[in-house]
């Protein structure tokens, strides 16, 4: 069916009263053949009530039309929420797993044990070169080696 371009509920009966429809009144009175003789106020009433009837369908073509052009919008509007979400947990995954990356690439530190004892001295990195290891002065808070002489 073709789409409805105007609404008929704004439609206006025309005026069968009119000179305009004597051609059309004269002609369903001369073709009437019931027992009680047709007049042109009869002929009047009964267009009026034929353009009524039309009228009357094409506003139930035009609701139909409505609930249709409805029921399709509804639909556009499921599937474009649906493609909205699904954006959405995308995104929400894609910053996850960014998340993931810089959590990985920062550098770690052990667990702080508040019962773990520290030694006393601090060996040295270069190993061979100084057997000796580091001691702490007992007059200054510069680090010295055991067997170095501190200058009194």
């Amino acid at each position: 069916m073709p789409r409805i371009l105007e609404d008929p509920t704004w439609a206006v009966c025309l005026s069968f009263e009119s000179d305009e429809w004597e051609f059309l009144r004269q002609s369903m009175i001369d073709a009437h053949l019931g027992a009680i003789p047709l007049t042109h106020e009869g002929a009047t009433q009964r267009l009026k009530e034929t353009w009524t009837r039309e009228n009357n369908t094409k506003i139930a073509a035009w609701n139909a039309q409505l609930e249709q052009d409805q029921v399709e919008q509804e639909e556009r509007d499921r599937l474009t929420q649906e493609e909205e979400d699904a954006h959405q947990v995308q995104r929400e995954k894609e910053a996850e797993e960014q998340c993931k990356e810089v959590e990985k690439k920062k550098p770690k530190m052990n667990t702080f044990d508040p019962d773990r004892l520290i030694p006393t001295w601090i060996e040295s990195p270069l190993g061979s070169s100084q057997d000796q290891p580091l001691m702490p002065s007992t007059r200054s808070t510069a680090w010295s080696t055991s067997n170095s002489t501190t200058s009194r």
